[in-house]
């Protein structure tokens, strides 16, 4: 007894009916992450470049002594010559 399998009798394939539902789930797929993507950037920001601070301490900080710009420029210019 020989079995059919196709399109037609709902076998593997499905046909375009299948394709168009795989399109369906992948576009919603893609804006549920893009959407929340974007909720947790947004709020990253926020907090970062409009937070108010936490405490005492971050409120009355202050920028890094003149020492400690040595050490940065010199990765930073080793870095731009490993980029080269």
């Amino acid at each position: 007894m020989a079995v059919a399998v196709g399109p037609r009798h709902g076998g593997v394939g499905g046909g375009l009916g299948g394709a168009i539902w795989a399109g369906v789930v992948t576009a919603l797929s893609l804006a549920i992450i893009g959407g929340l993507a974007l909720a947790c950037f947004t709020k990253a920001a926020g907090a970062v470049f409009l937070g108010e601070p936490r405490g005492p301490a971050p409120a009355n900080a202050t920028e890094s002594p003149r020492a400690m710009l040595g050490p940065m420029i010199t990765l930073a210019v080793l870095l731009s010559l490993i980029h080269l």
